[in-house]
This record gives C-alpha cells, structure tokens and sequence, in this order.
C-alpha cells in the first residue's frame, strides 16, 4: 500500500488529476481512496474527522466494528472520541461542519455506524481518536442547499490537504506496479518513501 499526499506540497491538482486517473485505469491497482481532512464539532467537541471516497473496492480506512459511512449521514467514530462525546454505536450525534465562506457551523444529525481505528499519519491523534464521514457527507454538510451552493463549493476545494491511497496485490508484480507510482509521483509519497 502507498500514500500520496499533497500536504507541503501546494496544490492536489496532481493527485486529484493525472495520479488518480492513472491509478483507476491499472487493473493491478486492486483498491484506491481518497481521502482528506475537516475540522468539525461532534456532539460540540473538537473532533478532526476524515473524509472518505472509495474510488475502487472498500475505503481503506479500519472498521473496528460497525460499517464504514455510506450516505451523507452516517459517521463512525474512534472508540475514545466515542467515549468523550458520550456517543454509542447505532445513535445519533450532532455533526456541526463549518461553512467555507462564512465560517459559520452547519449542524445536523449523523448516525454513529461504527468505530474505527485511524492511522495516526492522518493527524486524527491516533487510533482511538476522529471521526470518518462520506467526501459527500463533508461537502453537503459545508454547503448544505440553497444559497450560493457553487460559491461555497469553490471555496471548499481551496487549500485542502487531499491524500490518496492506492493497494496493490501482494507479490512481486504488486509491488512493481506500486513502485512504478512511488517513482513518478515521488515528491507526494508519504513517508515511509517505499510501499509496505
């Protein structure tokens, strides 16, 4: 598995573009995400959460138990911010994202779908703390209906902090094909510089 971040290097036009167009046309690329970062409040604590595509096979990102988030309302947890904001699995919990422009919050209720375990590279604070939601999820809930959807949409992409991440099967021709991205994409690999 390899991660390809645009975090200290500007813009993740690169990877958004040609690194995961090329990634979804390699039938040896077995799963691919996407991945970026949201400060929100959960339950009115600071929670950074995780927004998720899963371009190709499951988001890989770690279930503990649950599911993974599906649809615009669904959120899982780690176990210790599940603990903190007081949140059970199959409950509800009020997601406050704030609004782009504005930076005003948005509010709604998400369903606690499962617990996850996070990657501490993801700047969650490690396994048992974040929260993982939808990209639609994250993008509806900071430019919910009405108003200037395009214009909030627009200031949403600036800036963000995106992260793919591509799997490949275990082997030798896995591992080429892997290597093949690491080498050209080189200045976006996270560290470990390799694939593992």
């Amino acid at each position: 598995q390899a991660e390809f971040t645009n975090e200290g290097t500007g813009s993740g036009a690169v990877l958004t573009g040609a690194l995961l167009t090329s990634l979804r046309r390699d039938p040896a690329i077995t799963r691919i995400t996407l991945v970026t970062t949201a400060e929100i409040e959960v339950n009115g604590q600071h929670v950074r959460s995780l927004a998720v595509n899963a371009v190709r096979g499951p988001a890989l990102i770690s279930a503990v138990d649950g599911r993974l988030p599906r649809g615009d309302r669904d959120i899982m947890l780690g176990a210790a911010t599940m603990r903190a904001i007081g949140a059970k699995p199959g409950g509800t919990v009020r997601v406050t994202i704030p609004d782009p422009v504005t930076g005003a919050g948005h509010t709604a209720r998400f369903r606690v779908v499962g617990r996850a375990s996070f990657l501490s590279s993801f700047g969650t604070g490690g396994l048992g703390n974040g929260a993982a939601m939808t990209v639609s999820a994250l993008t509806t809930g900071q430019c919910p209906p009405g108003g200037n959807r395009a214009v909030c949409r627009d200031h949403a992409r600036q800036g963000v902090m995106y992260s793919v991440l591509a799997r490949s099967p275990p082997g030798p021709a896995g591992a080429a094909a892997l290597a093949r991205y690491t080498g050209k994409y080189r200045s976006f690999v996270a560290p470990p510089q390799e694939p593992v």
